[in-house]
């Protein structure tokens, strides 16, 4: 995390001193292109579930609340960043990665990818939220239950039906990020 933090700030300061005078959304986009698929490698897969963990969340964290002071030229320490990431239309590093399980999570259910779901997910009985809640697998271990399936599918039955009803992938997309903007 470190040496990425490290890179990922590099090519950021690379930015800023390169084209500090471009248009806000060149700054936005040489952001998505340069930096942020640095913080974001293999974070779909990788789950933070400690303390330890969650200090390493806040470091790759900060990558993206530097790049959004950048893009709004707004470097006032009574300035909220929050407000800035919303004015940007940016989710944080922690959700989209939940964005990116959930969608891997649809098209393993929709058969779009080879990947068979070991083991295997079977619909739940109770529908509470959604009529296509899938079983909780459980778990004795931090580490399994912090896996790819298992956390997944605790943010899948959490969906509303809005969202999972969809026949699409870019629809599934589009509804899941306008579900998270909502909360």
């Amino acid at each position: 995390i470190d040496n990425i933090t490290k890179k990922a700030n590099s090519t950021m300061s690379y930015i800023r001193q390169n084209i500090w005078s471009s248009p806000s959304s060149a700054k936005s986009n040489a952001y998505k292109t340069y930096v942020r698929p640095t913080v974001e490698y293999a974070s779909s897969v990788w789950s933070p579930h400690s303390e330890c963990q969650k200090t390493q969340i806040n470091q790759l964290e900060m990558v993206q609340l530097r790049a959004a002071r950048f893009m709004k030229h707004d470097y006032a320490r009574t300035s909220s960043v929050t407000n800035m990431l919303t004015d940007l239309k940016w989710d944080t590093l922690q959700q989209r990665p939940i964005n990116t399980r959930t969608t891997m999570l649809f098209r393993i259910l929709y058969n779009l990818v080879d990947i068979e779901p070991d083991p295997p997910l079977n619909n739940a009985r109770s529908n509470r939220r959604h009529n296509q809640r899938l079983s909780q697998i459980r778990t004795r271990t931090a580490i399994f239950q912090n896996s790819f399936f298992p956390a997944t599918v605790v943010f899948w039955n959490k969906l509303p039906q809005v969202v999972v009803d969809q026949t699409s992938l870019n629809a599934f997309k589009t509804a899941l990020v306008s579900q998270h903007t909502a909360y």
